[in-house]
């Protein structure tokens, strides 16, 4: 009789044990396939939403190199000549003495901003038209930089980063365009990482750590590597996408 206890002891244990595992297993593989499918959910939703900036990116890289040449319309001069205007009132005038003039600090922004104006006007449209695109920028093998942003209000905002030598020293020119004057003077706090972003105009020596420097980061050195290597192989680049970071 005994003997027989034992017996059903052990089969209901073997059977406890075996529905166990069993089950657990069940619910695992229900759990993970639940998981990939909120995971390619998530990956499909989000590529529809970057596919029509994307296009209309890939659109206009063809043909942005051409339209990088300084030429612009008389009534274009006169666009370019007020944003000089605007920007140069926000300048630290003891930065400009310390690294330039007033009238080289004039003629390196009308340089830098007549190259980029129909660059410009396209990257506008792109940011305007599509929402999900927060900014648009490129820099260059000689540390320059340009960017189109919208801001937090809605109002767009152009960045320029200039390199230059002369005689005496090697200095960085930062030159924003604002259509909310407002961001010359004020501080905007990021409310994700607590940083605050810096709008305003200055000139620093090439060497400051201050200084951005677009081939330092990896978007670029990526992105160049992409170039050389597709270069070499005789095909198209592909796209590069970076690690997502908070930006503001």
């Amino acid at each position: 009789m005994s003997a027989m206890i034992v017996m059903i002891l052990l089969v209901s244990s073997t059977i406890i044990v075996v529905s166990y595992f069993t089950s657990k297993s069940s619910v695992e593989n229900v759990f993970s396939h639940y998981i990939q499918s909120i995971s390619n959910e998530a990956v499909k939703k989000t590529v529809n939403y970057f596919d029509p900036a994307e296009n209309a990116l890939l659109e206009t890289a063809s043909f942005l190199k051409l339209m990088i040449q300084g030429e612009v319309s008389p009534s274009e001069s006169l666009t370019v000549q007020n944003k000089i205007t605007k920007t140069l009132l926000y300048f630290n005038k003891e930065q400009i003495a310390n690294h330039t003039t007033g009238i080289e600090l004039n003629t390196l922004l009308e340089r830098k901003i007549r190259e980029l104006y129909a660059v410009s006007m396209i990257m506008k449209t792109i940011v305007m038209n599509h929402k999900e695109v927060r900014s648009l920028s490129f820099g260059t093998r000689h540390g320059d930089f340009f960017m189109m942003m919208r801001m937090p209000d809605g109002t767009l905002s152009e960045k320029y980063i200039i390199r230059h030598k002369n005689r005496s020293t090697e200095f960085v020119v930062t030159a924003w365009i604002h259509e909310n004057q407002n961001y010359y003077t004020s501080d905007i706090k990021n409310p994700i990482s607590g940083k605050r972003a810096d709008y305003k105009n200055q000139i620093l020596s090439a060497d400051d750590e201050k200084v951005y420097d677009p081939r330092k980061r990896s978007w670029y050195k990526d992105s160049y590597k992409e170039l050389i290597t597709a270069k070499s192989e005789n095909r198209t680049p592909s796209i590069h996408w970076t690690e997502p970071r908070v930006f503001f």
